[in-house]
């Protein structure tokens, strides 16, 4: 589990979680991905003391509740495709509504915003927690979880997929130093400096920075060579 930041044209990676499944994890504390993701968005909001628009962006297999109501706890927005036959609190499928209804899925206790959207030919549906925007922007918002993807194709051609260890401590310090390799090719690279970034706001007379829109991208992936 990979959780990476998007602030403007920057993408770095944030954290990581190695997940084990429960009868090969030598931990006491099994967590399950949705756990891990729902603990990753709680540390970010302890770590990250800005005061900054987070958004949580997620695809179909982390769009679930433990990872919904962890961003509302956070106060952050969550966007987030999730299958077309999945339930409303009226037993109303979420591919039965008009883009832009708000509602509560069945068994979270959150209200959301539903949006179809095509992508390569195929209707597929997205919720947002932030209920105050319109479905173009919702649409919009789960476009930037793409990075996701773009980063994942970047980290693998550094050497992700590549580890042959089994250990679970083995496999966490593979993945961290691949991250470590990718963050330092991703600063490199962004050499514009910080008083130009876009998506930055200065305030006259202080020190005070603001991001207009930050992004948490989290994305599940699985080694090919390590159970």
């Amino acid at each position: 589990m990979i959780s990476s930041l998007k602030v403007g044209e920057l993408l770095l990676p944030w954290d990581f979680r190695t997940y084990v499944n429960k009868g090969n994890c030598k931990e006491d504390d099994f967590a399950k991905p949705t756990q891990q993701a729902a603990e990753m968005i709680g540390e970010f909001k302890r770590s990250f003391p800005l005061d900054c628009k987070v958004v949580v962006a997620v695809d179909g297999g982390l769009c679930v509740k433990p990872v919904i109501e962890a961003a509302d706890e956070a106060g952050f927005d969550l966007v987030g495709r999730i299958r077309k036959d999945r339930k409303l609190t009226d037993e109303r499928s979420v591919s039965e509504v008009n883009s832009g209804t708000v509602a509560k899925l069945k068994g979270v206790d959150i209200p959301v915003q539903v949006v179809g959207r095509y992508m390569e030919g195929q209707r597929e549906i997205l919720v947002s927690t932030n209920t105050n925007i319109g479905p173009i922007q919702v649409r919009r918002r789960m476009k930037r979880r793409w990075w996701a993807e773009k980063m994942n194709g970047e980290l693998k051609s550094l050497g992700l997929e590549d580890c042959s260890y089994r250990g679970e401590h083995s496999v966490e310090r593979w993945t961290g130093l691949v991250i470590l390799a990718f963050t330092l090719l991703a600063t490199v690279r962004y050499e514009e400096p910080v008083n130009q970034w876009s998506s930055w706001r200065r305030f006259d007379g202080g020190e005070r920075v603001e991001f207009t829109e930050l992004y948490i991208l989290l994305k599940m992936r699985r080694y090919q060579n390590w159970r």
